[in-house]
């Protein structure tokens, strides 16, 4: 409880006489930013004496409370007494400033007893100010974007007051998903889950601890990188190398390539975003004769792996002479034979040729 003013009354013994306002505030909203005053106006003697005033048919009062007023009458007897009397009470809700604060003006009257001789008191008013509560107010919601993988986005948030919680949505305020933090005034958080190359939409939701009350940040567009992709890939004659061209978008920092020629797997690679040139040993050129059967070319599917994401693409090989394996007849049954020349001392693979229909081809 406050005293806003005490002031004397304006008769001939009116200074032995006082009128006060009292103001008390409470109901004090955070939400809806108000609180409410109670303003009470009260009369006495400043000395018990059988001279007191008094009015027992009652005397007109009022109480303006930030420009309301309420205004009543009310008997009294100051006779034999000091004590402070009740005249009338009036209350308002007042609504804050933005901020949160808020300075009332509040005034009051009193018509007194007028009568002659030692009881002639007068009126009485007065005004004076109130400083109500400063209701805490919402807090700031800032973000930036801390990191990105291809599916998992990592966010910076602040704010000028502490937060004992907070919300992001990822699609721009439609759904939030709320996170326990520490009370502080920033920190990060992660969402995970997400798919690659697609664009999202975040805001950061804070509550500030004190007053509970929420607010949003504006949305930032972040788009999570694209997956590990074989970018180039072209046909190529067997036994020629092979050039695979990657893009690595997030930077992984182990890609795998796989190639298979239907379920057999021919070989396996460690890779790196660019071109990727691919060299074919002999034991893998051999399990790549043994799938041609009949036919003079073949399907292969390339594989890339990182991160637990696959991208494929196929290419198709031609044996156009490349090979270094003849067919042979064994027992009934053609098998594949590798033919070895000693040249100059060393051995080598050798190839044989022969003549169909007047053109000189390699065989297998």
């Amino acid at each position: 409880m406050a005293t806003i003013f005490t002031s004397e009354y304006s008769g001939d013994y009116g200074y032995l006489y006082e009128f006060k306002v009292d103001a008390t505030e409470s109901n004090v909203s955070s939400s809806a930013n108000t609180s409410k005053v109670t303003a009470k106006a009260y009369v006495r003697r400043t000395n018990s004496s059988a001279n007191g005033a008094y009015n027992l048919n009652g005397t007109a009062w009022s109480i303006t409370i930030d420009g309301t007023t309420t205004s009543g009458t009310s008997t009294w007897d100051t006779r034999n007494t000091d004590e402070w009397q009740l005249l009338g009470t009036a209350s308002k809700t007042i609504t804050h400033d933005d901020d949160g604060s808020k300075t009332i003006t509040i005034k009051g009257s009193h018509t007194g007893n007028s009568a002659s001789g030692a009881s002639k008191m007068g009126n009485a008013s007065g005004s004076g100010t109130f400083e109500l509560t400063e209701i805490p107010r919402y807090a700031t919601a800032s973000q930036s974007l801390n990191s990105k993988t291809v599916d998992t986005i990592k966010m910076n948030w602040s704010s000028d007051s502490t937060i004992d919680y907070i919300w992001y949505s990822k699609d721009n305020g439609s759904t939030w998903t709320g996170i326990n933090v520490s009370d502080g005034k920033s920190g990060t958080y992660s969402i995970t889950g997400l798919s690659p190359n697609t664009t999202y939409k975040i805001k950061t939701r804070v509550r500030r601890k004190d007053s509970q009350l929420k607010t949003d940040s504006s949305a930032l567009s972040v788009t999570t990188y694209d997956i590990a992709r074989i970018s180039t890939l072209s046909n190529f004659e067997h036994g020629d190398n092979q050039v695979v061209g990657i893009t690595n978008p997030a930077s992984i920092s182990s890609l795998s390539l796989v190639m298979k020629i239907g379920d057999t797997q021919i070989l396996s690679r460690t890779v790196k975003a660019g071109n990727n040139t691919i060299t074919f040993s002999d034991t893998e050129l051999d399990n790549i004769y043994k799938k041609y059967s009949s036919s003079s070319s073949l399907t292969a599917t390339f594989i890339l792996s990182g991160s637990g994401y696959t991208n494929s693409k196929t290419c198709t090989i031609t044996l156009k002479g490349n090979q270094k394996t003849i067919r042979t007849n064994v027992s009934a049954n053609w098998k594949r034979g590798k033919v070895w020349t000693n040249v100059g001392g060393t051995w080598k693979k050798a190839v044989i040729w022969t003549n169909v229909a007047g053109t000189w081809k390699r065989s297998i």
